[in-house]
């Protein structure tokens, strides 16, 4: 029982947290540097600002969109699973996503 409460502790403090760091997948990585997309601590601030919303609603793959790119996010892991430029956000489908936010 002490055990469960540890693990539980340490989660709420963890999602109280406003130093969320959110990662990116290798497949995002690629595709910033295919489509010279920035990710400046400007951008990243609305990231960060995106995945405390989504959290709090209870978004789990979602849909991000700033005015520089739009990005697909693994809420639950706090990661970017892959990006867009603005042009690409028009031509896409987008499946398996169950919320959007725009940054």
């Amino acid at each position: 029982g002490d055990e469960f409460s540890k693990i539980f502790d340490s989660k709420s403090k963890d999602n109280n947290s406003i130093s969320q760091e959110i990662s990116l997948s290798q497949h995002a990585q690629k595709r910033l540097e295919q489509r010279s997309i920035n990710l400046d601590s400007n951008e990243y601030m609305k990231l960060k600002q995106a995945l405390q919303s989504l959290q709090h609603k209870g978004g789990k793959e979602s849909l991000v969109v700033t005015d520089k790119a739009a990005y697909i996010m693994d809420v639950a892991n706090k990661k970017i699973v892959t990006a867009m430029n603005k042009q690409e956000l028009q031509d896409n489908v987008f499946t398996k996503i169950d919320s959007t936010v725009f940054v």
